[in-house]
């Protein structure tokens, strides 16, 4: 049969009245709206800079920063906005010593990988504002985050290595005889 020819199977061919949407409660609407809600992260209420290791050598940097927190930096600069970069200012939190690492951002990223030379080491970040003399109008700091080896650690001379067993054990269970009914 062609589309042509199928019978009218509607509610209106069957008597039955056309209505539209049930109508629901105002009460049931917004629980309807709470529950929608909360399958959504919340906007941030303020500015925040948060790290994640990937691996040894790779930090996840991510980072929201309200309007307001930017625009009140770029006042705060005076006529060094004109020529202040976003930047994350990376430090080695266990070697004060260490030079910290700029990474420029542009204000439409909210998030970057950021690679390290070698595994291993802390580190925590600032997202800020880097005038042109080098400081920084920080809008945020980030956790530290603990970056682990990129290779095995060495043995130790007062910890002997665990042995390594000669055979593996079967871990499955005995065999039974099919005529005796005992295990084998």
């Amino acid at each position: 049969m062609s589309r042509k020819e199928q019978p009218d199977r509607s509610a209106a061919s069957r008597g039955t009245p056309v209505t539209g949407p049930t109508p629901i409660s105002g009460g049931r609407f917004l629980r309807l709206i709470d529950e929608i809600s909360s399958a959504f992260p919340e906007s941030p209420r303020t500015t925040t800079l948060s790290l994640m290791d990937v691996d040894p050598c790779r930090v996840h940097a991510y980072w929201s920063i309200l309007p307001n927190d930017l625009d009140a930096a770029r006042r705060d600069l005076g006529s060094d906005a004109v020529s202040a970069e976003l930047v994350i200012r990376i430090h080695d939190v266990k070697d004060a010593a260490a030079p910290n690492v700029d990474v420029i951002v542009s204000g439409a990223e909210n998030n970057r990988y950021i690679d390290f030379p070698r595994g291993g080491g802390t580190y925590a970040a600032e997202l800020g504002l880097r005038r042109p003399n080098g400081s920084l109008n920080v809008l945020a700091r980030s956790n530290p985050v603990m970056l682990p080896r990129a290779e095995p650690a060495a043995p130790q001379a007062d910890r002997p290595a665990p042995p390594i067993p000669s055979t593996l054990e079967s871990r499955s269970p005995p065999r039974q005889s099919a005529r005796s009914g005992r295990h084998n």
